[in-house]
């Protein structure tokens, strides 16, 4: 195997699992707050949490192509890994201070190792291999929807909540997890294409108005009419991004009493993601993308609503212990009408 499509499989395989960890954690964080309700944490602690992670990744993106630049992709990839290592481990005990400032380091780093990952994939995709080499990491990184949320969905079985001994659990294998997927980071090579020597040990000899430059360019491009169009797209995705990481997660678990039901989602989202990105692939040839952007934006707009009339309205923030909650509002909905 050469060394690049070596560093693709490595990129692959160290998102996958850190990201397989964080996901799940992620998902259940809103339900794990609730059933724990001490050390000032609540019910609304997750979500609060997940804000200042997106919050701060937002921000971070900005500022992100200048540390790259400067650390260079392997030691990006690793640092800005070591806050979702501690963000999980600080779950076994949490307290609301580290809760939220965990969340705001995780933030920052998020912004960074997304925007190393986009650097390892240029440079090592000579040629025209991008798109192959792309489909690859997808491919692993896709597989992270899945991992974590089967080990939670067997691991929980009957429980009706998370105690604290579940909780330490399986936050102790996500973060083993999260950890291997971190240090794997370090054996990304270096090679003509991607990583240099200097890049290898983490020293990038760059001039400070280079390391301001990308912040500029960001800018710069940030108001071209391209990126203007792109807007609407962009906060459509963050909306759906929120829906099913927190609320709806939420929902199912406030709804149904079995924990593992929150694992449940997770898989059902894993599979659609992976299987949506194999079959609008196939039709991308013959719709374009134009056609895929629309119709999946269609789908997703009508599960929204089903979701929305199927579920309780005070179901994202309050315990609605009804098994045939779904039917029951579905036969109120029909009889309306």
């Amino acid at each position: 195997m050469n060394r690049n499509l070596y560093n693709i499989h490595i990129l692959g395989i160290g998102f996958m699992l850190v990201f397989s960890a964080f996901i799940t954690a992620s998902f259940i964080e809103s339900i794990v707050f609730k059933d724990l309700n001490r050390n000032g944490i609540g019910a609304k602690t997750g979500f609060y949490s997940l804000a200042i992670i997106y919050t701060c990744l937002g921000i971070a993106n900005w500022f992100s192509p200048a540390v790259v630049k400067r650390l260079g992709c392997k030691i990006s990839l690793f640092l800005s890994a070591l806050p979702y290592t501690g963000f999980i481990f600080s779950m076994y005990e949490p307290y609301l201070w580290s809760v939220y400032t965990l969340s705001a380091l995780l933030g920052a780093g998020g912004g960074v190792i997304w925007t190393a990952n986009g650097e390892v994939i240029a440079k090592n995709s000579p040629g025209d291999t991008k798109a192959k080499n792309t489909g690859i990491f997808w491919s692993w990184f896709n597989s992270s929807m899945l991992m974590g949320n089967i080990f939670l969905f067997f691991y929980l079985g009957d429980a009706e909540t998370i105690g604290d001994k579940q909780r330490h659990v399986i936050y102790l294998v996500l973060g083993v997890l999260c950890t291997l997927g971190t240090f794997s980071f370090l054996l990304l090579r270096p090679n003509d294409l991607s990583l240099t020597e200097n890049d290898e040990a983490g020293i990038v000899p760059v001039q400070a108005e280079s390391i301001i430059q990308p912040i500029k360019d960001a800018i710069k491009f940030g108001t071209t009419w391209q990126m203007r169009f792109l807007y609407c797209a962009i906060m459509f995705t963050g909306f759906s991004l929120n829906f099913w990481s927190s609320v709806f997660i939420t929902v199912i678990g406030n709804v149904f009493p079995k924990r593992s039901y929150l694992a449940l989602g997770g898989i059902c989202t894993g599979v659609g993601e992976i299987s949506a990105g194999f079959i609008w692939g196939r039709l991308s040839n013959k719709i374009g993308r134009h056609g895929v952007v629309m119709c999946s934006t269609v789908i997703n707009c009508v599960l929204y609503y089903l979701a929305f009339i199927s579920f309780p309205f005070d179901a994202a923030t309050t315990t609605v212990r009804d098994y045939h909650a779904v039917l029951v509002i579905w036969c109120r909905r029909l009889n309306f009408q």
